[in-house]
């Protein structure tokens, strides 16, 4: 599912920024651990697991313009989606009900635990806490570590140019974010997919085109 890439990105930057880190590490260090993240990652989608139908390229020009008229993705595998690390996350992503910045978001403690839970059984989260916590950007206890994640993705803030604290990390990376008719944010695909099944989102084409699918899509779409 890729949430390692995420996980361990996010933690690099806030550590960084915070100035929590004890040594550099080198553009190739944190190359080298993704590369190892992805390999690591049991529950990563696999060829033919998703069918997606690019289409025609969407307009610069009129961004308004539909040049897709169907979904993106044609099919995901339903073995996929109910791996437990799938099912959690869709629960609680589900809570994000309003991607508006300026709203504050209604996110039981219960919810996250429950994630957590999950994700925490798994080899990618053991790999990053090993490697933060080699790196000196995260505390060696296992319950610190888990408090480390969840403030850093669930404690709200505000973002420039919104006039509530209806912003998070997870919500940025995960759920989506959206300041009136501007889309700051909707990075995972687990989520678009669930948007697009339920008619929130509507699909217009892409910009960039890869012939394998990365980790979040370069593409163009609206809310309905």
């Amino acid at each position: 599912m890729k949430y390692a890439v995420a996980l361990l990105g996010a933690l690099l930057c806030v550590a960084a920024v915070q100035g929590r880190y004890t040594r550099l590490i080198s553009d190739a260090d944190v190359n080298s651990a993704l590369t190892n993240l992805a390999d690591a990652d049991t529950n990563a989608a696999q060829d033919g697991d998703l069918d997606v139908d690019y289409q025609n390229m969407a307009s610069k020009k009129h961004p308004d313009h539909d040049n897709a008229p169907n979904p993106l993705f044609r099919s995901v595998s339903s073995d996929l989606l109910a791996k437990s690390t799938y099912v959690a996350f869709s629960t609680l992503v589900q809570q994000f009900t309003n991607p508006d910045v300026n709203v504050p978001d209604s996110v039981s403690d219960a919810a996250i635990d429950a994630y957590f839970n999950v994700i925490s059984q798994t080899p990618v989260w053991s790999y990053t806490h090993s490697y933060l916590q080699k790196a000196g950007l995260s505390p060696e206890d296992a319950t610190a570590f888990r408090k480390q994640l969840k403030d850093l993705w669930f404690t709200p803030y505000t973002l420039d140019g919104a006039s509530g604290n209806g912003a998070s990390g997870f919500k940025s990376v995960f759920a989506g974010e959206i300041n009136g008719k501007n889309v700051y944010a909707l990075n995972n695909w687990v989520r678009y997919f669930h948007l697009e099944q339920s008619g929130e989102v509507n699909y217009h084409g892409w910009f960039t085109r890869q012939k394998v699918i990365p980790l979040f899509y370069t593409a163009f779409f609206s809310d309905r």
